[in-house]
């Protein structure tokens, strides 16, 4: 999938680009639990750059409370780690038939296996994923039994801050995607270049895609890992 280099020109930021994104890829009769309805994970403009306060994470999805489009956002780490890394969004699509998450590490994505995930809460799976990983400044977004459930009013958690608005954790739920953990790698600073491009997987019946900024080469090499229930 390529992204339009004038995207982000246009549109600027996490909301503009990814209102964008569901305009133009959900059809308008989609409902909240349909396959075709877009979770779409994004950070902002100037997010990781030295920018007073730019560290919010996106969330938009059609909202299984209103049938519209929703676009909470939380505080955290989580979105200057996406941004270090080199990534602007994770975007998911369609349904997986069983529990699952997505690995990054710059350009490697790996779809994993979390049937271990089943039944926790959101605190101990972001407990869990970092002991996994061996990862304990890992930045984990994940969601807990109201979401596995399918609950409208389950929210995304990470660490200390939550996306609590429109029911994303149903969202989140229903695609088997659990949790998306992203790993504080060495420190860059974003340069705000528009070029982009996208890496692209497919396991079962979900796709994601990686909307990925070009650094420099000068840049030390990154790590985020993002994971989906």
């Amino acid at each position: 999938m390529e992204t339009d280099p004038d995207q982000m020109a246009r549109h600027l930021g996490g909301l503009g680009t990814s209102v964008k994104l569901h305009y133009d890829r959900v059809p308008p009769e989609t409902q909240a639990f349909d396959p075709e309805n877009l979770l779409v994970f994004s950070n902002g403009l100037l997010c990781g750059t030295p920018a007073f306060s730019a560290n919010r994470t996106l969330v938009s999805f059609i909202s299984p409370q209103t049938h519209l489009l929703a676009y909470p956002m939380m505080g955290g780490f989580w979105a200057s780690e996406l941004k270090y890394a080199g990534y602007d969004k994770v975007i998911v699509r369609g349904k997986s038939p069983k529990l699952i998450y997505i690995w990054i590490h710059n350009d490697k994505v790996e779809i994993r296996d979390a049937a271990h995930l089943k039944g926790k809460g959101a605190i101990e799976t972001q407990e869990m994923i970092r002991e996994e990983l061996n990862e304990p400044n890992a930045q984990v977004l994940a969601i807990g039994l109201g979401g596995e459930n399918r609950c409208f009013t389950a929210s995304i958690e990470q660490s200390r801050s939550s996306s609590s608005r429109g029911g994303g954790g149903a969202i989140l739920g229903d695609k088997k995607s659990r949790p998306l953990p992203s790993e504080e790698p060495n420190r860059c600073i974003w340069p705000g270049g528009l070029n982009s491009w996208n890496i692209s997987k497919m396991s079962e019946n979900i796709s994601t895609s990686v909307m990925k900024t070009r650094f420099p080469r000068s840049c030390p090499s990154f790590r985020v890992s993002v994971l989906h229930k």
